[in-house]
């Protein structure tokens, strides 16, 4: 009986023994698969930084390349504007400077007296008499037909001494033409003079030589 009670307690202390053992490679197992794990968990970690990093990089690169081009549209955008404002209020100054001259009582006097002394001019310096024939044609009817409708608006001022034969199927171009006339130099400068020492008509240009 002694012997084999000390058989059983033999047993129970290698079976403790056992126990403990396994206890201890258990917890070895268990020790040498944390850091593996801790390391894994790491690496999935850098990489999701990394593929953050990378996006939100590429995103700043993208909204600075659209905030550049923005920018460049906007300066370009903001020198047509400006231009264009630029020449509109060229436009309006040379309109509304145009538009006080016509205003300023003086304007219409001073033309009035141009016109009235180019006429006078126009009359002076004309042949008093025209003779002569003119024979024209172009080979078209229909041109040869304006320009004798152009030349017959004349007609007044040489009446029947000067002829004009148009030619509507043949181009030709002859005649002679002898005029007569006269023309004073003094009647001449008598006009320029009076016209330009008038004092409205020396208004005028000295409103015209300011703008220069």
């Amino acid at each position: 009986d002694k012997a084999s009670q000390a058989n059983a307690d033999s047993a129970q202390i290698a079976s403790g023994d056992d126990a403990k053992t396994d206890g201890l490679a258990n917890a070895d197992a268990e020790a040498a698969l944390q850091p593996q794990q801790e390391v894994e968990e790491m690496s999935f970690s850098t990489k999701a930084y990394q593929l953050l990093y990378k996006i939100v990089t590429l995103l700043g690169k993208c909204f600075g390349a659209l905030r550049g081009i923005l920018t460049k549209v906007f300066s370009k955008l903001t020198d047509l504007l400006k231009n264009i404002k630029g020449k509109l209020k060229a436009i309006y100054d040379k309109v509304d400077y145009w538009i006080t001259f016509l205003k300023m009582p003086s304007t219409p006097k001073a033309l009035g007296l141009i016109l009235l002394k180019s006429k006078k001019l126009i009359k002076h310096i004309l042949p008093r008499k025209m003779e002569g024939y003119l024979k024209f044609g172009t080979e078209d009817p229909y041109t040869t037909g304006s320009i004798l409708a152009g030349i017959e608006m004349f007609y007044p001022l040489w009446g029947s001494s000067f002829i004009v034969d148009p030619d509507f199927e043949n181009k030709v171009m002859e005649g002679n033409v002898r005029l007569k006339g006269r023309i004073y130099l003094f009647y001449l400068a008598f006009l320029g003079l009076t016209t330009y020492f008038n004092k409205n008509v020396k208004t005028s240009i000295a409103y015209l030589k300011a703008d220069d």
